[in-house]
């Protein structure tokens, strides 16, 4: 039987690096909770305490996403 590597979406990973960041629980029962190894979890809280200070600086102008997905809405009336 051949084992697929499973792939977690950005809010998943978000989800579960916040929770370890708070530390209201361990990181074996966030495992157990979340269904994902302790390093894992490790990993990408930390990934996440590294990126907090550029999500929060005043430099940025847009969102991380490039933007407003909607079009303009003065754009679109013409």
């Amino acid at each position: 039987m051949v084992n697929m590597r499973r792939q977690h979406d950005a809010a998943f990973k978000a989800r579960v690096a916040f929770e370890a960041a708070k530390g209201e629980k361990t990181l074996a029962q966030l495992a157990s909770e979340f269904d994902v190894h302790p390093n894992q979890i490790r990993q990408w809280r930390r990934h996440l305490l590294e990126m907090m200070p550029d999500l929060l600086c005043a430099g940025h102008a847009q969102p991380l996403g490039g933007g407003s997905p909607l079009p303009n809405l003065m754009e679109v009336k013409g």
